[in-house]
């Protein structure tokens, strides 16, 4: 799967607010570093990430996602 796949694939399963499916497709996707690198060139997973990492409570991904991807992105209305 491309990049540009995990990333429309993101934005679909945002949209239609499904979370947990959302986390499974996630946490399926590989960890390595050129992997993830990838992945997170493309703001539907980022956004994805931290939709994730809010719903599970983890906030120190959440801050860390946020202050490392400073971004128009967070300011859009969804």
């Amino acid at each position: 799967m491309t990049a540009q796949q995990v990333a429309q694939v993101c934005d679909t399963l945002e949209q239609v607010g499904d979370t947990s499916r959302l986390a499974r497709f996630l946490w399926s996707l590989p960890t390595d570093r050129r992997s993830t690198a990838a992945f997170d060139q493309y703001e539907p997973v980022l956004r994805a990430r931290a939709l994730i990492a809010f719903h599970s409570g983890q906030f120190h991904h959440l801050y860390s996602i946020l202050a490392t991807y400073r971004s128009d992105l967070w300011h859009v209305n969804r």
